[in-house]
Parts: C-alpha cells; sequence; structure tokens
C-alpha cells in the first residue's frame, strides 16, 4: 500500500518524538538536581570532614575555654609546623574565653611547648580568630596593618563564602604582607591571617576552604 508523503512524514516525527522520550527517560530526565540536592550534598561534604589531626589535643581544652562555636580546619598548610590556643594575660578581653578563642599556627611543632601559650611573633604564621559580629574588628580586619588589595573570594565545604584580602604593610614596618580571610555563621566572626602568604593568599585559601564545624563533645 502506498502511503501519502504527508502521512509518511507524519508518521517519523512520531517516531522520533518517541525516540528523544525514551533517551531522556534512561538518562534519568532533565538532569537538574531535585530541590534540596545541592544543599544535601554540601551537608554530606561537611559531615564527611574533621579537624586537621593537628588539633586532636587542643579540643579538649578548647572546648572548656569556650562558649563560641568552635570552627577548624579540616586541613593544614605543610608549612605549618604545630598548633596552639593562645591565652595571653595581659590582654583585655582575653584573647580565649568566654565567646571567643585564637588559635594560633606556629612554625614548628617544638615551639607548641604548651596547649595554651602567649602569642610570640617570630614562632607565629598566623592565627584564626573567633569573636561575636558586634565585637571590635581586629586590627588586620581595620586595615590598621597596611593597604588592602582584594582577592577572590573563598568557599567553605558548607558554602559559605568567604572574603580574602592582602594587606600590604607601610614601609620600614616589622612586618611582611598579611593575607586576611573572614567570614559569620551562628553570631560568630571567624578570621584567618597568614603573614608571608603567596600574594593569591594560597594557604588562607587551603585553611578557610577546609573549615568545619566541631560538633560538642
Amino acid at each position: 500500500m502506498k502511503l501519502d508523503p504527508k502521512t509518511s512524514r507524519s508518521a517519523v516525527m512520531v517516531l522520533l518524538a518517541l525516540a528523544l522520550l525514551a533517551v531522556v527517560s534512561c538518562s534519568g530526565g532533565s538532569g537538574n538536581a531535585p530541590d534540596g540536592e545541592n544543599a544535601s550534598t554540601d551537608e554530606t561534604t561537611q559531615a564527611s570532614l574533621s579537624p586537621d589531626p593537628a588539633f586532636n589535643h587542643l579540643l579538649p581544652t578548647l572546648r572548656q575555654m569556650t562558649t563560641a562555636p568552635i570552627m577548624l580546619p579540616a586541613s593544614l598548610p605543610e608549612k605549618v609546623g604545630g598548633v596552639a590556643i593562645e591565652k595571653d594575660p595581659n590582654k583585655n578581653p582575653y584573647t580565649t574565653g568566654g565567646d571567643r578563642y585564637t588559635i594560633m599556627f606556629l612554625y614548628s611543632k617544638e615551639d607548641a611547648t604548651k596547649v595554651t601559650q602567649p602569642y610570640v611573633h617570630y614562632m607565629t604564621l598566623g592565627t584564626l580568630t573567633a569573636s561575636p559580629v558586634n565585637a571590635p574588628l581586629l586590627p588586620e580586619l581595620s586595615n590598621e596593618l597596611g593597604k588592602p588589595h582584594q582577592l577572590d573570594d573563598v568557599t567553605l565545604p558548607d558554602g559559605t563564602a568567604a572574603r580574602l584580602k592582602r594587606l600590604v604593610p607601610p614601609r620600614r614596618a616589622n612586618y611582611g604582607p598579611f593575607t586576611v580571610g573572614t567570614f559569620e555563621k551562628e553570631g560568630e566572626r571567624y578570621t584567618v591571617s597568614i603573614e608571608g602568604d603567596t600574594p593569591n593568599g594560597d594557604m588562607t585559601r587551603e585553611i578557610l576552604s577546609t573549615m568545619v564545624k566541631v560538633p560538642a563533645a
């Protein structure tokens, strides 16, 4: 039986439509993630990370010293040799205590002689500070340490964006450039400050990009 040309074209179009439908069905639909899937992925990533083992001996003391939600990096740059909690009795308010804490990133494990110790500049590569969002800004956030140059933001495992900048000190300063990254979460402002970082802030980026919340004991 000879088909009418118009009928033949219609049949071909129907067959093509059915074939495309079958391909889409086999591939799981349009490829768009269901609502909430991205958030679920972020939560899974967050849950799969834990603080770098270097912090294991600090955590019991840190939990006792501060009421702030504790966030720590899951990975530390190779240049960090040791860590300690900053506790300087000459500073008011204390650098660690109440709703704030400061972690020092030290050049060597030998410098971390105690779990808590005062800040010593020549031993310290940088710091991680947590303080209430309504507390006075740290010198590095108020640009007291140098002229700011904005860098690209850093994304934390939970999707939070951290602002990043490089502070170039004035001439004849007795310290080098600082890279400073900061973000806010649960009423706290977290600040990572590294002296002598690369121009792009690679060490600060590594710390921020793996920051995770530490579960309560």
